[in-house]
C-alpha cells in the first residue's frame, strides 16, 4: 500500500513539473526566398532587408528571448557574401526577424534555425515535489 502511494505521489509530481515546464521552450527553421513578402536581396545593391515574421505555436506568459542562426545561404558568387539577422520585435506570440545585407551582395536564398526561451524561472523537481507532500498533508 505504501509504494502504490510513493508511486502515485511520483506520478503527481512529474506531471506538475511537466505543467510547469510546458510551453517554456520552442525552436523551429526560418527561410526567406524571392517567394518571401518584400525580399530584395537578391537584386539591386546597398543597404537592403526583409522582415520574417515568425509566430508561436503557443503563446508564451512572457516575452521570450530568441535567438537565430544561419545555417543556409544562397549567394552569388561574383561578390562577397555579406548579412546580418537580428530579432527585431519580440512579443509573447511572435518574433520578427530583420535579414539584412549590403554592397554588392546578392542573397537568393538564406535560412536557419531559431529558439525562443521564456527566462522567467520554473519550479525544480524537488520544489514541486516538497509542495505535493505539503498538500497530501
Amino acid at each position: 500500500m505504501k509504494s502504490i502511494r510513493i508511486f502515485a505521489s511520483l506520478i503527481v509530481v512529474l506531471l506538475f513539473a511537466g505543467l510547469l515546464n510546458a510551453q517554456t521552450v520552442q525552436s523551429g527553421t526560418f527561410k526567406a526566398d524571392k517567394s518571401t513578402t518584400g525580399y530584395s536581396l537578391d537584386n539591386g545593391s546597398g543597404s537592403r532587408s526583409v522582415l520574417l515574421t515568425i509566430k508561436f505555436d503557443k503563446p508564451f506568459a512572457n516575452k521570450p528571448q530568441v535567438m537565430a542562426a544561419v545555417t543556409m545561404i544562397d549567394g552569388a558568387k561574383e561578390a562577397n557574401v555579406r548579412f546580418d539577422v537580428k530579432t527585431e520585435i519580440v512579443t509573447p506570440e511572435e518574433v520578427q526577424l530583420n535579414i539584412k545585407t549590403w554592397g554588392d551582395t546578392k542573397i537568393f536564398q538564406i535560412g536557419g534555425t531559431w529558439i525562443a526561451i521564456d527566462p522567467t524561472p520554473v519550479a525544480s523537481a524537488p520544489v514541486a515535489e516538497k509542495k505535493a507532500k505539503k498538500a497530501k498533508k
